[in-house]
């Protein structure tokens, strides 16, 4: 499970990765991490905000039974002209 606290850390290490190494990620290597997000509850939207924030991370997939929730996210995707990923209701399809 990723955490808010977790994606912070990561961010943190992206940052000081990239000073150290000068790296801009234009070198064609892809190190995207992929993430895919079971709940999209107000923790997740949190979440959301900071790993838009980051260059390696791709959200492919999001996933919750509640039509209210997709509803949220699309919301937040819209508002920052993002592509929206794959939009789940089931878990497994995910």
């Amino acid at each position: 499970m990723v955490t808010v606290h977790r994606v912070l850390d990561m961010k943190k290490m992206e940052t000081q990765r990239n000073t150290q190494t000068g790296c801009d990620r234009t070198d064609g290597n892809d190190a995207r991490v992929r993430i895919g997000i079971v709940g999209l509850g107000v923790r997740t939207e949190v979440l959301l905000v900071s790993l838009f924030g980051m260059e390696t991370v791709e959200i492919v997939g999001l996933c919750d039974h509640s039509d209210r929730a997709i509803d949220r996210i699309r919301s937040i995707y819209a508002k920052r002209e993002l592509p929206l990923p794959r939009l789940h209701r089931n878990h497994h399809e995910l």
